[in-house]
This record gives structure tokens, C-alpha cells and sequence, in this order.
């Protein structure tokens, strides 16, 4: 009960973004998938991840978005809610720096997020 609920929010089309998540072996770790093709408008619109919060029932002081773009970056921001961004991906560093928080490795979150029970 006390793990996080985990989305992804893709640009991509939904049945492609699920496609990829499973060839890498993940899309059994989250709870939600959106895609283009699933809400009315795209990141760096919020809509999306208001989507998510309301199908979590989550508030904003309860999200967080983790990503790669400054999209992200920018729909966390609309969303009023904490931005994790990741080095990782395909942007650099310094379009990244608007985020809240940036990592350079996924374990970094262990010290970013409050460690929950499963």
C-alpha cells in the first residue's frame, strides 16, 4: 500500500509507447500509460499529468514528474507540481536546468524521494 503509483507520459502514440515499454521488459512496473492519442492535448501542456493525478487521486504536493525534456519541464510547471530531470536521456544539460531537482543516475531519486514500504 505504501508504493508509489508510477505513470508514463509520452508524445508518442499510446499503443507504441506500451509496445516499447514491454520489448525493454517494464510495462508491468506502471500503473498508467498515455500517450498522443490519449488525452486532448500534449506535453508541454499539464493536461496529461493532471490526468494521471486525477486517475491516482493524487494531489500536487503528492506528484512528481520525472523526465528528460524541457516539455517536461514545462508541463510540470502548468501542472504546479516538483520536476525531476534525468541527464540521461537526449538533452542537455543546461536545457535541464529549470527543473527542481537533476540526476544523473535513477538511484539518485533514493535521495530526492521519501523511501516507501511495499
Amino acid at each position: 500500500a505504501g508504493r508509489y503509483k508510477k505513470a508514463v507520459i509520452s508524445n508518442k502514440r499510446e499503443g507504441f509507447s506500451r509496445e516499447i515499454l514491454e520489448s525493454i521488459g517494464i510495462l508491468q512496473f506502471f500503473d498508467v500509460v498515455l500517450g498522443s492519442d490519449s488525452v486532448r492535448e500534449q506535453k508541454p501542456s499539464p493536461v496529461p499529468l493532471l490526468e494521471v493525478m486525477k486517475r491516482f487521486g493524487a494531489s500536487k504536493d503528492e506528484a512528481v514528474m520525472i523526465g528528460d525534456s524541457s516539455y517536461d519541464i514545462e508541463a510540470a510547471r502548468a501542472a504546479g507540481i516538483k520536476m525531476i530531470a534525468v541527464t540521461y536521456g537526449f538533452r542537455s544539460r543546461e536545457s535541464l536546468k529549470d527543473a527542481d531537482y537533476l540526476i544523473d543516475r535513477f538511484d539518485e531519486l533514493l535521495n530526492i524521494l521519501p523511501v516507501t514500504a511495499d
